[in-house]
């Protein structure tokens, strides 16, 4: 707990963004790349007119390829900076400049592109945080036809709308990873709304943080894991005797395994390791203790100890930094039957011999070959040879780089079983718009029925897929009998945490897939979600659609939805394959739990993720989304729970609460004091919000729990 309380939190108004780690990759971008009056060189635009929308629909894909192949922008003149702005710099990024379609800022709607490159080659998780001064805004908001003013490779930023020219404003998403394009160059685009037909212009600085999707896990193994004179409870050995090897002959499994299963080391008197030993604590680890066969470490033995630890992931390369100081060695050393002195699930680590209790020795060595996934075993054999006293005292450090799970491939076919529906009553109809009780209808529904073969044959020319010969016709009866159908069928995704997924769905369907221009309904759906441009097809050839789902997608049991629309009142079916091609990743630094509650849920982003480094580190919780201006505190603690709690849930013990006051946007900042302190990592923080909100009941609302892992 005191280390949990050492991470004391502190309300700040602004945290630092750098991340001085090379897990992560820190990308900024910003406005004003020239010199005022000439243009930035960064940063091209399509504008419109003043005091109107750039478009009055929503943005398409033309309008953002337009922008980054338009005119380039212009740093406004200093001149008109001074007599328009009070925002005349961003304290975040000094180097940041206004720019607009001309350097003396006349009044336009304006879509700028910025484009920037992403280098890691997967994305685990990503943040942005986005600093600006708008005249006269970003975004069209609320009720516009773009209300967002930030987007990602044409994707809106929700919640990124609004600014003004008087003084700055800071946004931050931490789930933006879905919209980055890894490995390749993404385009930031920003979206200027005059309203006023004045001037028009915007300063901004971005910073985007990126986690490739390799995960680096930490292990600390350290000798001495309890009191003086007491046995350390992480440790077992299989003793020896004094003055000779441990065994005549190399180690075999059978030795390891009594090591791991032997008694408990005892951690050696405090009077005793200074009487004999000069070396009393290593420099990296001042918590390692010396451990013996006894308290005393007096009766003179060589000994073999085991350590157990747990890897969460698949190794696919791993350091190992072992500190220790030893009585009277490690290993039998050269010509001796066990010459190592480290052993990695009873396999030797080449090279790990020698050492003295005098001063300590440090070894680094690449053991990424000796890992497993799961439970793994440290060995270390201390060897006797004066006869006197014995022990070891060590601390050691896995730093363990995983593979990223393999894609997982999900087939699914129709034909096959495992299809219910739910269709019209009559020909050439379509059903009514799609509900949540649709969907589950079709999910309960009779089985869809193979069709024929010889109604296959007499009404289709597409009678096969090619690709999926095990596909097969199905609609409401064997004969085809016309209806409108909508398909349910069920499958499961195995990976834990989804970075992306794509779906293929090839088919051929009578009459069509989904009502004409894909209203009231779609063709294809994900867990009641619409597959976007999935409708149309006809019974000729066979057509193939393609589609980024990761959003639509959840771990677990999923649907997949197809709706046949029967037109023409002859026939209907439907023949289709469906690949979903799912892309793991492992946990991000922050993990929601629950869902939290209130008549407007307040969200934790996590903007800089915790880590250790060999400086005090700072990182940052932002609360957004909440009541304006309202009293607000965030709740931490070292455990977890779910109880109810005031009309919400409750999702952690707090140890520490942190008052804070929302401001005029209902965001607040949560500063997270990170000690250059080794053994805090991999600690899981529990951390929940909480907000005035006086339209509930009990007068609060709360956010989702979040378990929040530190790393370095």
């Amino acid at each position: 707990m005191q280390r949990l309380v050492s991470l004391a939190f502190a309300a700040t108004a602004a945290v630092a963004a750098s991340l001085p780690s090379q897990s992560y990759e820190q990308i900024r971008v910003r406005s004003g790349n020239g010199s005022p009056g000439a243009p930035d060189s960064e940063i091209r635009y399509i504008s419109g007119s003043s005091r109107s929308a750039l478009r009055s629909s929503a943005f398409v894909q033309q309008d953002f390829d337009d922008a980054c192949n338009g005119n380039q922008a212009v740093v406004i003149n200093d001149s008109v900076v001074s007599a328009r702005w009070r925002c005349r710099q961003l304290p975040q990024d000094p180097l940041a400049q206004w720019i607009g379609v001309n350097a003396s800022a006349s009044p336009r709607s304006t879509l700028f592109c910025q484009p920037f490159d992403v280098q890691s080659c997967d994305v685990q998780w990503a943040s942005i945080k986005f600093t600006f001064c708008a005249d006269d805004q970003l975004g069209d908001g609320s009720g516009g036809p773009n209300i967002d003013g930030v987007y990602l490779n044409g994707q809106p930023i929700p919640g990124f709308n609004g600014g003004t020219h008087g003084s700055s404003t800071t946004w931050v998403n931490s789930n933006i990873a879905s919209m980055l394009n890894p490995s390749s160059t993404n385009s930031l685009h920003v979206y200027v709304r005059d309203t006023a037909a004045n001037v028009s212009g915007v300063m901004y600085t971005c910073s985007i943080t990126v986690k490739p999707c390799v995960p680096i896990q930490t292990i600390a193994l350290r000798s001495g894991n309890s009191t003086p004179s007491t046995q350390d409870p992480d440790i077992t050995y299989l003793p020896g005797s004094g003055g000779i090897p441990l065994r005549s002959n190399p180690f075999d499994q059978t030795d390891f395994d009594d090591a791991c299963n032997g008694s408990q080391v005892w951690v050696v008197d405090s009077a005793v390791v200074t009487s004999r030993w000069a070396c009393r604590q290593l420099p990296n680890d001042p918590l390692a203790q010396w451990v013996a066969s006894g308290a005393s470490g007096t009766t003179a033995r060589s000994m073999l100890t085991c350590q157990e630890f747990e890897l969460d992931c698949d190794p696919c390369a791993a350091t190992l930094e072992f500190t220790f100081c030893a009585d009277d060695q490690l290993g039998d050393g050269a010509g001796g039957p066990n010459p190592e002195g480290l052993y990695l699930n009873g396999i030797a680590v080449p090279g790990s011999s020698g050492g003295t209790h005098g001063t300590s020795t440090t070894w680094t060595f690449a053991v990424g070959s000796l890992l497993q996934q799961g439970t793994n075993h440290l060995q270390v054999y201390q060897r006797d040879t004066a006869r006197q006293v014995h022990g070891v005292m060590y601390s050691a450090k896995l730093r363990v780089f995983s593979r990223r799970p393999p894609d997982e491939v999900i087939a699914l076919e129709s034909g096959n079983g495992g299809i219910n529906m739910i269709t019209t009553t009559s020909c050439g109809t379509g059903l009514p718009a799609f509900t949540a009780a649709s969907f589950a209808a079709a999910c309960a529904g009779p089985p869809a029925v193979n069709i024929n073969p010889s109604v296959v044959t007499s009404r289709w020319t597409c009678r096969q897929l090619p690709a999926s010969p095990r596909a097969s016709w199905v609609g409401a009866d064997s004969s085809g009998t016309p209806r409108s159908l909508l398909l349910c069928q069920s499958f499961n995704v195995d990976t834990c945490y989804i970075r992306s997924a794509q779906l293929d769905f090839t088919f051929c369907a009578d009459d069509r897939l989904g009502d004409p221009g894909g209203s009231p309904n779609n063709g294809v759906y994900l867990n009641g979600q619409p597959v976007a441009g999935f409708a149309g097809g006809g019974h000729s050839s066979a057509t193939t659609w393609s589609a980024s789902v990761g959003s639509l997608l959840q771990p677990g049991p999923n649907t997949l939805h197809v709706y046949v629309r029967d037109t023409a009142c002859a026939v209907s079916g439907v023949i289709y394959a469906a690949q979903v091609h799912v892309s793991a990743c492992t946990p991000p630094p922050l993990v929601a739990i629950g869902s939290g509650c209130g008549t407007r849920i307040p969200v934790l982003h996590l903007a800089d993720p915790p880590l250790v480094t060999a400086a005090p580190m700072q990182s940052c919780l932002l609360l957004s989304s909440a009541t304006p201006a309202a009293p607000a505190a965030l709740l931490l603690g070292a455990t977890a729970m779910s109880i109810p709690f005031l009309g919400c849930q409750l999702e952690v013990v707090p140890s520490v609460v942190v008052p804070a006051l929302t401001d005029a946007s209902g965001n607040a900042t949560f500063g997270l004091a990170i000690p250059p302190d080794p053994t805090l990592v991999g600690l899981h923080l529990f951390t929940q919000g909480v907000v005035a909100d006086a339209a509930t009941p009990a007068g609060i609302a709360m956010t989702a729990g979040a378990d929040i892992s530190i790393a370095n």
